[in-house]
């Protein structure tokens, strides 16, 4: 998925199942972002299933507004160098982000937003509704 898609993809899991969620980012500059110019990656998981966005953390407890499922470590979510495996299936390029996670609960709707903040303040987010079964 290239970062800049205006609508957000749905895939259909199987709950307690890893799920890789694979982007292209680019900076405002239209380059790659370079992990030395991330400061931050956040992710929060958000329970759609009742029409609300519950802000939850990985097990499926909902957590404050402010609070963040995860805060994973930017060089194990940003690389410096296209990866190009038999999980891309986009174009012939490959993905500098990775993120894995497995959804908490069956029969629930998760909206799954990655959020990676530049050095120079940008903010550029990934993201993906996820449907549990």
């Amino acid at each position: 998925m290239k970062c800049s898609a205006k609508e957000i993809p749905t895939s259909y899991v199987v709950a307690g199942n890893t799920v890789v969620m694979l982007a292209q980012v680019v900076d405002e500059a239209d380059a790659l972002i370079d992990p030395d110019a991330v400061d931050v990656v956040y992710v929060n998981l958000y329970d759609m299933t009742e029409g609300d966005r519950v802000n939850v953390d990985l097990s499926g407890a909902e957590i404050a507004d402010d609070e963040y499922a995860d805060t994973p470590d930017v060089a194990e979510v940003v690389f410096a160098e296209l990866q190009q495996d038999s999980r891309w299936t986009e174009d012939s390029q490959g993905y500098n982000v990775a993120y894995s996670l497995a959804t908490p609960e069956p029969d629930q709707t998760y909206e799954v937003r990655l959020t990676i903040t530049t050095t120079s303040g940008s903010t550029l987010v990934v993201a993906r509704r996820l449907v549990s079964r």
